[in-house]
């Protein structure tokens, strides 16, 4: 389970990368998809592109050694949401199961017929955070079709006792 700390960490984020946008045309966006009840597996070919990213997100303002080993060590886990902080866009948690249920029959198509004036589904790694809660590393993927999305390497740290995005770093 995501609790209300680490919620808040990703609400910060998302706060600060997806800007509410007009909801009229046809790139309006009514609201935010985010998959819940994900597993954060360990996958080695993911990892070591976690690894390889890592190594640009060091050195100074960047993300301390502890949290990077943090982020590399994490368990493997499923990420449970049972609520979502406010933020600007509006947040709706679709649980894996009925994602992948949905694209299976009727593939990407059939997911913007089920959910119009979206941008496709965001997904959360496990966030790590040092040991003093200042710094936290995750990673972002949004799929929106077979050849659409992203997947980043995200640093946060508290700055002035809030949740500031320092680095997004895209996976190639």
């Amino acid at each position: 389970m995501v609790s209300a700390a680490e919620a808040g960490v990703y609400a910060a984020f998302l706060t600060q990368v997806y800007a509410p946008g007009h909801d009229d045309g046809p790139l309006a966006r009514a609201s935010l998809l985010l998959e819940n009840d994900a597993l954060d597996a360990w996958m080695p070919k993911r990892r070591a592109w976690e690894r390889y990213l890592l190594a640009g997100a060091g050195g100074q303002g960047r993300a301390a050694d502890e949290a990077r080993q943090a982020f590399l060590t994490r368990p493997q886990q499923v990420l449970r949401f049972y609520a979502f902080p406010p933020v600007p866009v509006p947040v709706q948690l679709l649980r894996s199961d009925v994602l992948e249920a949905r694209l299976s029959r009727g593939g990407w198509p059939g997911f913007y017929a089920a959910y119009p004036r979206t941008q496709g589904v965001l997904t959360f790694s496990a966030l790590a955070i040092n040991s003093s809660a200042t710094e936290a590393l995750f990673s972002a993927s949004l799929r929106c079709g077979t050849r659409c999305g992203y997947h980043d390497l995200v640093l946060m740290r508290k700055v002035n006792g809030e949740w500031t995005l320092i680095a997004k770093t895209a996976l190639p």
